[in-house]
């Protein structure tokens, strides 16, 4: 399972596919509409399925028409057509893209807990609702495309046509907080530069995920969010940066593979069986037995100085992982094992790298602490 993501002035889109039968599905695409099948082409791929997680009504879905464009049928869930009121207050330009993409041809339409393949993938629809009626959270394996139902430290705007909170305050205690706490998170909107998510850290650090009966929820999301635009300007189904509301402000810069990997340390701490281990006898073990294990170092370069690492590692900082995939082993089989101090930041990596496809990832139990302890060699320490 490999992912591709596309951003669009904080519209996020996805190309998930099976690398064995080059299988794919596009998830919330948005105009223009040739990347995607430029993606599609130079990656050899045949689109299985278009899909959009909701009637968008922030940006023109490009669904129907890449689906014209390929053959590949267009879904989305059945609600999707259902009896909608459009309130007089809602801003004209708005009405006019869930008109737009409401009269969209879709060829099936979904249900709730449906299944469907993608190659060797196995995709899990469930109805979500709160940002709109139709909203739906799809699962694949330990990754879930939340469409604008999840987001990174909130959730999506429920003032909208069809929005509810408590139909929100339903999907995320009676569903959300039953998955398992390293579930990787792909919404369909980010303006803080964030690239994923990690159910554990939502569910500690996101205000729509913390305890309240529904009248106090209800009461909370109804003052998070700023009034609609009334003079037509651009819609964002998210809070950005320089908007507050009345209780909760988001914070302004939080790119999630830099400060938050760091803030995760202390969930991580707390909840080590989440996440798959090695300790550092088994590692010393298993590099002298296995050519192919690679060690991905993601500490900062002066840790490495001041303590050494492992003879062989890769050195790619945490900071710099998103933008150094690339340096990685080109097939998504090969053993890693990641590295850091103690164990914590690597953990995050090991989720982040099992997010685009490495599904034999392993992170060091106690980092570089527990290895030099335990009297296993290090090359280029500085002591």
């Amino acid at each position: 399972m490999e992912l591709v993501r596309f951003n669009t002035d904080g519209c996020l889109s996805y190309l998930l596919f099976c690398p064995k039968d080059r299988e794919a599905l596009v998830i919330d695409p948005t105009f223009p509409e040739e990347r995607f099948l430029r993606a599609l082409s130079d990656r050899n791929l045949t689109p299985r399925y278009i899909i959009d997680t909701h009637t968008h009504a922030d940006h023109a879905s490009a669904g129907a028409r890449l689906a014209a464009l390929t053959g590949a049928p267009y879904l989305m869930h059945e609600k999707a057509r259902a009896e909608l009121q459009i309130p007089e207050r809602i801003p004209s330009n708005i009405k006019q893209i869930i008109e737009n993409n409401r009269s969209q041809p879709i060829d099936r339409f979904l249900q709730d807990k449906e299944s469907f393949n993608v190659g060797r993938i196995t995709c899990n629809t469930f109805l979500t609702p709160g940002h709109t009626p139709d909203s739906i959270s799809l699962k694949a394996g330990h990754l879930l495309f939340t469409g604008d139902f999840l987001l990174v430290n909130q959730c999506g705007r429920t003032d909208l046509p069809g929005g509810s909170s408590s139909a929100l305050f339903k999907s995320i205690f009676a569903f959300l907080l039953s998955l398992r706490d390293d579930t990787v998170i792909y919404p369909s909107h980010d303006y803080q530069e964030n690239i994923n998510t990690v159910l554990g850290y939502e569910k500690v650090h996101n205000p729509f995920l913390q305890k309240r009966d529904l009248a106090a929820f209800q009461q909370f999301a109804g003052s998070f969010f700023p009034p609609l635009d009334t003079e037509g300007g651009k819609l964002q189904c998210s809070i950005t940066g320089d908007q507050h509301s009345n209780i909760y402000s988001p914070p302004q810069t939080s790119p999630l593979m830099q400060d938050f990997c760091f803030h995760l340390e202390s969930f991580i701490r707390e909840s080590p069986s989440d996440f798959n281990a090695v300790s550092s006898t088994e590692l010393f073990r298993e590099l002298s037995e296995n050519s192919l294990l690679k060690v991905i170092d993601v500490r900062e370069p002066q840790e490495l100085v001041k303590d050494g690492y492992i003879k062989g590692a890769l050195p790619v900082p945490l900071r710099q992982l998103p933008q150094n995939i690339k340096a990685l082993p080109a097939d998504r089989e090969t053993p890693l094992v990641t590295v850091c101090r103690s164990g914590s930041r690597s953990a995050y990596a090991a989720m982040y790298l099992r997010a685009f496809g490495y599904r034999n990832v392993r992170n060091l139990e106690g980092g570089m602490l527990s290895w030099i302890s335990g009297g296993y060699p290090v090359t280029g320490e500085n002591r």
